[in-house]
């Protein structure tokens, strides 16, 4: 019981994350992406303060000393096996650090290792691996890689409606983002069917 309410803390927080970063309907940036930050109660605290000095070093665009801050927190994740919050979280922010130095096959390979971790932690059809995939679509997005991201944002939306039903906050907020990501796509019609369809699940809530 402990696991699952972890768990279900776990998801929320990344969902109240993504709400907070993906507010308005304007055009996508990197830093508009979460990157596995993490700023629970439940982490150790020394690997915590690793990665939050990486993720400063990111702000005041010292890349380079990003890169390296967050391979410490990383190696420090490994030795005291913390997988999540903690290697996961690491490796996601040095993907962030490769994208800003420009190595963008790098980024990739290691987001992409990042969800292979994540993918074994909570399982393919989980919600808290699901929630990492539409960062990764929209990095996807950024290299010119829109049919990889699209992939994505479908596994998503199928994971959090089998796992919460349709019309859920988790479904419409990842619905929100596959809409923006179809118009900056140049697939203006196609986000227009989802918005559309974000009008009618707002209208059957009431809200």
């Amino acid at each position: 019981m402990r696991t699952r309410a972890k768990l279900g803390a776990l998801i929320s927080y990344l969902f109240l994350s993504a709400s907070t970063a993906f507010a308005q309907d304007v055009p996508r940036q990197v830093e508009d992406l979460a990157f596995g930050q993490y700023s629970g109660s439940d982490a150790d605290s020394t690997w915590l303060q690793l990665d939050n000095k990486a993720r400063a070093d990111i702000k005041d665009q010292n890349y380079s000393q990003a890169e390296k801050g967050f391979k410490e927190a990383i190696a420090y994740a490994e030795s005291k096996n913390l997988i999540s919050p903690g290697l996961i979280n690491s490796l996601l922010g040095l993907t962030l650090a490769n994208e800003k130095l420009g190595n963008r096959s790098e980024a990739e390979r290691i987001y992409e290792l990042a969800m292979r971790y994540a993918e074994s932690t909570y399982g393919p059809t989980s919600s808290a691996y699901a929630v990492f995939l539409s960062d990764l679509a929209w990095l996807y997005h950024f290299h010119n890689k829109d049919d990889k991201g699209e992939i994505l944002f479908m596994r998503a939306i199928k994971t959090f409606q089998n796992a919460y039903g349709e019309g859920s906050a988790q479904e419409v907020l990842v619905l929100r983002e596959y809409q923006i990501f179809l118009k900056e796509a140049g697939r203006v019609a196609e986000g227009e069917k989802i918005q559309h369809r974000l009008d009618r699940i707002k209208g059957s809530s009431g809200d």
